[in-house]
């Protein structure tokens, strides 16, 4: 996982290219407040295909397989 990490204050500068980039890329941005990791930032695409992931492995853990 080589997400970019960056504070808060630079993504809120130029939030624009950021989720520009993020729906080009389809990868994730780690956000910093105080030197320390806060939240992480995907596209909606990105979340969608990681909820499905999810979803299909609970249904295959949930069925015995």
């Amino acid at each position: 996982m080589n997400d970019p990490i960056i504070s808060l204050s630079d993504f809120k500068s130029d939030a624009s290219q950021w989720l520009k980039r993020l729906q080009d890329e389809s990868d994730a941005v780690v956000l910093t407040q105080n030197g320390r990791a806060s939240a992480v930032v995907q596209s909606y695409e990105t979340f969608q295909r990681q909820q499905q992931a999810l979803s299909w492995r609970w249904q295959l853990i949930n069925s015995g397989l």
